[in-house]
Formats: C-alpha cells, structure tokens, sequence
C-alpha cells in the first residue's frame, strides 16, 4: 500500500475525471509527485470515462501505476516544498 500524502482531482461538467495528481512518499523522504490523466500514455494509467471509481483504490493505482511529474508548473505550489 502506498502512502499517498495529498491528491487534487480534476472533473468536467459531467463528473469525469480528468486528471489525478497524488503526493506519494514511497519511503522516507522519497516524495514524489505522480500524475495520472485520461490521456493514453503508453506504460502509465489512464484514467477511464467511468465515474464510480472508489477514492482509496484510485488513488493506490494512481501512486502505483501513474507518470511521476517534475514540471513545477503543474505541481501545487504548496507541495513543491514537500517535494524537495
């Protein structure tokens, strides 16, 4: 199981999901952000048009299965710190 800190969840007008970002510690003081979308990238997750996901198991798939992100544009400004 992944220790996943904090997430931010993007939906449109329909209630899909867009995008999951996770703040993950993977061990001690190995924080990293990761990002799943509903864009196919080949060898990561992708986020299905369904919207019965459960929170918990998204978010464990997210922190295992998602592209972690480095771009500090698309990163949280408040997590930035927790990343470093």
């Amino acid at each position: 199981m992944y220790n996943v800190i904090e997430s931010n969840i993007k939906f449109n007008t329909n209630g899909q999901i867009l995008s999951v970002l996770a703040l993950v510690e993977y061990s001690k003081g190995d924080v990293r952000v990761i990002e799943a979308t509903n864009q196919p990238r080949s060898g990561y997750m992708n986020i299905s048009h369904r919207t019965n996901y459960i929170l918990f198991d998204l978010l464990q798939e997210v922190a295992g299965y998602g592209m972690e992100i480095t771009d500090k544009n698309k990163i949280p400004a408040e997590w930035l710190k927790k990343t470093l």
